[in-house]
């Protein structure tokens, strides 16, 4: 593994580069502290873990996924309001029903 100073890893990026790419460790320090590594690039594959996601999700879920959305359930739930209103949320954030249900920005308080 090979340290290098920010400045010398901009005066000689390509050497350094080539090294990486002939599998070589980088470490780049600032003011002595280390702050980041540079490392060979290898093509992600697949984990074994989520190989079988769907089938574990269908395990445990055999009813399949909900109506509601995540954001909907979670509006219900922190705000007791009844999700089958419509423009919930604009009712919620003091906005008219026509403003449509666009994410509140400051300026709309």
């Amino acid at each position: 593994m090979t340290q290098v100073d920010v400045r010398q890893l901009q005066h000689h990026l390509g050497r350094y580069l080539d090294a990486v790419e002939a599998g070589e460790v980088l470490e780049v320090r600032r003011r002595r502290r280390v702050i980041a590594r540079v490392v060979p690039y290898s093509p992600e594959k697949p984990s074994a873990a989520w190989r079988d996601l769907v089938e574990r999700l269908e395990r445990l879920y055999p009813e399949g996924t909900t109506a509601e959305s995540a954001a909907e359930l979670l509006y219900r739930d922190r705000d007791g309001i009844d999700s089958s209103t419509p423009n919930h949320r604009a009712i919620h954030l003091g906005r008219p029903a026509s403003a449509g249900c666009r994410p509140a920005r400051k300026a709309d308080y």
